[in-house]
């Protein structure tokens, strides 16, 4: 190895450690109380976060720690008041919902925390409409380990506008949870399905679309494993619910 490359590598080492390090700190003064969040808002970060992010030639760097560290510091600054305004104004939906396309679960996670985040309270139908087909694919055919974080930002989803929950939406949704359901080894996303799943049978569409997903066997699977949870559900998927 020549002199001059030797010298790149330990260039780009280093920019690397330092890119890592600052990344590292906005995580932890977003993670905190006080006047720190809406500051660093107001100073700019989340612009400068959705920068770095989309900036980037592929989704996730080699080392995954870094877009986990960066998405989840976007996360904690969405929490701030204005964090959500800064975030639409940024432009950075279309960076959102090409991180929740990732394969890799490094990306997935922190990004379904930060949709989560944006669909609370009362989102802007726009918004509802980019993130419900992103959510729902990372459900359905991204990786498993981010299925928890999915699911909570599908259930607010679901409570903010559960009319984005319909035809070809429903269907999807049907078929993600049959994934999770089958899938015992994610215990904690699996009991985060079951509860969404007993807020959404009582919707007489979405309740057809969990039984045409075939979401009956796995619960079946899941009783004769020892799961007592199931058995509730079950019985819902054929008792209408009463009419108000």
């Amino acid at each position: 190895m020549s002199e001059e490359s030797g010298s790149s590598s330990t260039d780009a080492h280093t920019s690397e450690r330092q890119v890592v390090a600052i990344l590292l700190l906005l995580q932890n003064l977003s993670a905190g109380h006080g006047l720190v969040r809406p500051r660093l808002v107001d100073g700019g970060a989340v612009e400068a976060l959705l920068h770095f992010l989309s900036a980037r030639r592929e989704p996730i760097s080699s080392r995954g720690e870094i877009i986990d560290t960066a998405i989840s510091a976007l996360g904690n600054l969405m929490l701030s008041a204005s964090g959500s305004w800064r975030f639409a104004s940024a432009g950075g939906v279309p960076t959102l919902t090409k991180l929740l396309h990732s394969t890799r679960p490094e990306a997935v996670a922190p990004a379904a925390r930060v949709a989560a985040y944006l669909l609370r309270d009362s989102p802007p139908r726009s918004l509802v409409d980019a993130l419900t087909p992103a959510l729902l694919h990372a459900l359905s055919k991204g990786s498993t380990p981010a299925s928890l974080d999915v699911l909570y930002a599908l259930s607010n989803l679901f409570g903010v506008c559960p009319a984005a929950l319909i035809g070809e939406s429903a269907a999807t949704l049907g078929k993600g949870l049959v994934r999770v359901l089958q899938d015992p080894e994610q215990e904690e996303a699996l009991h985060f399905a079951m509860a969404l799943m007993s807020l959404l049978l009582l919707q007489p569409h979405l309740r057809k679309a969990l039984i045409d997903a075939g979401v009956e066997q796995p619960l079946r699977a899941l009783v004769a494993g020892g799961w007592r949870g199931p058995e509730l559900l079950i019985c819902l998927l054929y008792t209408s619910p009463s009419p108000r």
